[in-house]
Formats: C-alpha cells, structure tokens, sequence
C-alpha cells in the first residue's frame, strides 16, 4: 500500500465519526450523508494515489472542505 494512503486512511478513519456527523448535520438525510461520505473517501484515496498525498497536511480539514463542496452539490442538485 502506498505510504501516503496508508497515513491518510489512518487520519480518516480516526476521524470518521466527526466528518459523518458534520456531513449528516448538514445534509439532513441519511443516505445522501452516506453517499458524500463515501465520495469524501474516493476523493481522498484519489488524491493519494496521484501522488497528492504528501500536500494534505490536515486530512480532517481537507476531507470537510471536500464535504462541504460536495454537500453544495447535492443542495443545487436538490433545488
């Protein structure tokens, strides 16, 4: 595995409950917090494999900004 994805997948699995929890907050709907969760996860294992692993300092950070764009996303889809 790739050292970068290993930490970052450590990072994010200690943060977990609290990214859910920030996502769901906002969202409101259970299976679409599931979903953007997910995608954080994809995201960030994307990142990682292009070598962008190393630039994420923060992963709890980076994963909410990641969230935050994709919960905008899923409002404007909403409207």
């Amino acid at each position: 595995m790739n050292p970068e994805l290993k930490r970052l997948s450590a990072e994010f699995l200690a943060e977990r409950h609290a990214l859910a929890a920030f996502i769901l907050g906002l969202v409101r709907d259970p299976h679409a917090a599931e979903d953007i969760f997910q995608e954080v996860w994809v995201r960030l294992a994307e990142a990682a494999e292009r070598g962008e692993g190393a630039a994420i300092r923060d992963c709890a950070r980076w994963c909410r900004g990641v969230a935050r764009n994709l919960i905008l996303r899923h409002w404007r889809s909403q409207s």
